[in-house]
């Protein structure tokens, strides 16, 4: 009794005791706290070249993984680089595709007694697009990561054979020709997704194989973090 929570717009009203006030403000200024934290993930991608040596262990110190990324830059694999910054209760995406536009259709239009085919574009996309949520863990960080990658294999060009006729009222009738060809992309896709911890000071390497357009890929993520702020909000004390 004699105690009311009220919410109107980005206001919180609290009616009651003043320790209870305290207690309220205690947690929302924890969650504050909590959620301002962010972690800067440097997050490498590669695409193995063949004979690439992979790495020995799953966990790196921040030298040895910094090694591995220079050996392997310099042995052929392709290579991306990206930093991310993650906020605790958030997902951060990182989106490095290119845009792939292909001739897909044709309007036809008529107007006056003239046909005219309209080329009509469309889009599709290849490359690293990587979803990342981070949370605080004892001696850590806690990642989910979701990653799908996509490679253009071929713009394939289809031969069309299409005429139109057109008539009019006080002209014989008589034949356009269409257009000759249309363009199909022809995009290969792979995706991983998983949980893991990354332990402070350390580096985590992952190595996937997948199969694109029927050919063996190796890849792999090399995680990174090299600031972080991040804090459990579960382990502030409530007065």
């Amino acid at each position: 009794e004699g105690r009311e929570m009220l919410v109107e717009g980005d206001a919180l009203t609290v009616l009651a005791p003043p320790a209870l006030q305290q207690q309220v403000r205690a947690l929302l200024d924890g969650l504050e706290q909590a959620l301002a934290g962010t972690a800067t993930l440097r997050v490498d991608f590669f695409t193995l070249a063949e004979g690439a040596a992979e790495p020995a262990a799953l966990l790196l110190g921040d030298e040895e993984a910094q090694k591995l990324a220079t050996a392997l830059a310099g042995g052929g694999s392709a290579a991306r680089t990206f930093t991310l910054q993650l906020s605790a209760g958030r997902t951060d995406v990182l989106d490095a595709r290119r845009s792939i536009p292909f001739l897909f259709d044709y309007d036809v239009e008529i107007a006056q007694g003239v046909g005219i085919f309209v080329p009509v574009m469309s889009e599709t996309s290849a490359g690293l697009r990587l979803a990342l949520r981070a949370g605080a863990a004892p001696g850590g960080i806690a990642l989910a990561v979701l990653g799908i990658v996509s490679e253009l294999r071929a713009l394939r060009t289809l031969e069309l054979a299409v005429e139109g006729t057109v008539t009019q009222t006080d002209k014989p009738p008589y034949t356009i020709e269409g257009p000759e060809l249309l363009q199909s992309p022809e995009v290969d896709l792979a995706s991983f997704a998983f949980d893991t911890f990354l332990p402070d000071g350390k580096a985590l390497a992952l190595t996937f194989e997948s199969a694109l357009g029927g050919k063996k890929v190796r890849q792999l993520v090399l995680l990174r973090r090299t600031a972080s702020t991040l804090s459990s909000y579960v382990a502030r004390a409530i007065p």
